[in-house]
């Protein structure tokens, strides 16, 4: 019996490359789910070519608050800072009513879900923001947008030590709370989540991706950052995204017919 799952492809409009391996990756029916940023200066035009996809893939927002193109603040200072509740909330309000204007206006919509661009959700605070945030204007919609639950279960057999740790400091960093609190709450969230790895990993990302979807129960998400960046070179891409060649490894495995010939060993389906 097939278990539907999410292949949700993160950072939509951070450059062109990661753009367009995403818009290849849809179009092929590789993935089902897109995350967008969209405080890129490049949101405006590269969302117009993501309407073809509204109703055939779940697109959601992808909040953020630490890329270094958009923030003051960078990712560590953003931790330390939230952990020490020296954050403003009526600041991650505004924040996030901004993101949620700037998708309506390109898409004429909301979004289908809301994550956070290096999983600040979880982060003291933000959580609590977001979680209010929520509650007070998304809980209305027809269909009520999900919120990413990041807590990956860790596998000490089949993930290496870095990767393990990169897992163990997401999950208390704040993920772990943050899915009791979205289940406490009742919020609708994915079920399992998987995609956490180091980027130094010397495993093919084969291997990582059966691993990864071989732990996911039904409605569980896998998380994913491909780009195409063939045909591109480093001056047409973005200053700051220093994992192309993680990226691209990512897209040529997701766009590979040994990609789908996996999910049907695992009793798989994206739908």
């Amino acid at each position: 019996m097939n278990r539907s799952i999410t292949i949700c492809a993160d950072d939509y409009a951070q450059n062109e490359a990661i753009s367009s391996g995403i818009l290849q990756l849809l179009k092929h029916k590789r993935i089902n789910a897109v995350s967008c940023m969209v405080t890129s200066r490049l949101w405006p035009e590269h969302a117009q070519r993501l309407k073809a996809f509204i109703g055939k893939a779940a697109i959601g927002l992808h909040f953020n608050l630490s890329y270094p193109a958009h923030s003051k603040m960078s990712l560590l200072s953003l931790l330390i800072r939230s952990h020490l509740r020296l954050l403003s909330r009526k600041a991650i309000h505004d924040a996030l009513q901004q993101q949620i204007t700037l998708f309506l206006k390109q898409l004429n919509r909301m979004p289908d879900f809301i994550d956070g661009h290096q999983h600040i959700q979880n982060f003291p605070v933000i959580r609590d923001e977001l979680i209010s945030f929520y509650q007070k204007k998304l809980t209305q919609q027809k269909q009520a947008p999900y919120i990413r639950c990041s807590w990956q279960k860790i596998h000490n057999n089949h993930q290496d030590y870095l990767s393990r740790l990169k897992a163990q400091c997401i999950a208390y960093s704040g993920a772990r709370h943050f899915k009791h609190m979205l289940e406490s709450l009742e919020i609708p969230h994915n079920t399992s989540f998987a995609g956490i790895y180091h980027f130094d990993s010397k495993k093919p990302y084969h291997k990582i991706f059966e691993q990864f979807i071989s732990s996911l129960s039904k409605g569980g998400l896998l998380m994913c950052h491909p780009a195409q960046f063939n045909g591109w070179t480093s001056s047409a891409l973005q200053a700051g995204d220093m994992l192309e060649i993680v990226r691209q490894r990512e897209f040529d495995y997701l766009i590979s017919e040994k990609m789908e010939s996996v999910l049907r060993k695992h009793g798989l389906m994206i739908l």
